[in-house]
């Protein structure tokens, strides 16, 4: 009986969350992705639209964060730092969908 309700209260906490998820990806595709930040590019297209220094024409600094939402985390030209390259599929996620950046961000800590 445990693993039945465990099992039940797990698709209770997944269920809201999906479908936080997927009205975010039906809002890119439709055009109505809002600029929450500010910095000129919407919440699909910018990896955290709650932070303007986070965006796709940010500088990549040596911070462990993705300031230009290329998928990796602190890939400066001069070198300095150690890359994280994310996978593919997170990377993509994470560009798109900014609404999974924080669990992509985790993941590639993870990682390291």
């Amino acid at each position: 009986m445990e693993d039945h309700e465990g099992q039940l209260a797990r698709m209770k906490a997944y269920a809201p969350a999906r479908r936080a998820y997927l009205q975010a990806w039906l809002d890119c595709w439709s055009g109505g992705g809002a600029d929450a930040d500010g910095d000129g590019f919407d919440m699909c297209h910018d990896c955290k639209d709650s932070d303007a220094a986070q965006s796709p024409a940010a500088v990549e600094v040596c911070d462990e964060i993705d300031n230009d939402c290329d998928g990796r985390v602190d890939n400066v030209a001069t070198g300095t730092c150690s890359a994280v390259a994310l996978d593919p599929d997170e990377a993509r996620r994470e560009a798109f969908w900014s609404r999974v950046y924080t669990d992509v961000k985790a993941q590639a800590k993870a990682r390291r």
